[in-house]
């Protein structure tokens, strides 16, 4: 405590995770971008800082659960999303089931169905549930 100048604080808290931020964050370039997106899609900043590994890809800082404005949230955001979060906030999510295999997806089931009556009139005279098994068969993953 003497050697640092300073009163040890514990990893974790508001205190920690507020600390060194907030004061010219948002003053740059980038940080005034991400200000500009968060308000045009609606969200109230203040208070809050960004976080861009809670953010979707597709919306960055336009995504309100990426605006925390306290440690609690990340936690709170990561179990809602199901993701694993290490730094100033540790929690591992659960192991999730893997999502069922599906072979071909309908729409591609039906659109090769459509392909393979206009190269053979005679397909089309083939049972519904014989089509797609044919197609999958043809198309889907290779065993």
């Amino acid at each position: 405590m003497l050697a640092m100048q300073k009163s040890p604080c514990t990893k974790g808290t508001a205190n920690h995770f507020f600390e060194g931020r907030m004061v010219s964050e948002y003053d740059s370039g980038v940080g005034q971008m991400q200000l500009a997106m968060a308000h045009k899609a609606g969200i109230n900043t203040t208070g809050k800082i960004y976080v861009s590994g809670l953010a979707d890809a597709d919306k960055g800082p336009g995504t309100p659960e990426a605006w925390v404005a306290h440690p609690d949230d990340i936690v709170a955001v990561a179990k809602m999303k199901g993701r694993s979060v290490t730094g100033c906030v540790n929690y591992t999510a659960p192991e999730r089931e893997p999502e069922p295999d599906i072979p071909l997806g309908d729409d591609i089931v039906r659109e090769c169905i459509a392909d393979e009556t206009r190269a053979d009139p005679n397909f089309a005279r083939k049972h519904p549930v014989e089509q797609r098994e044919i197609v999958i068969d043809k198309h889907g993953p290779q065993k």
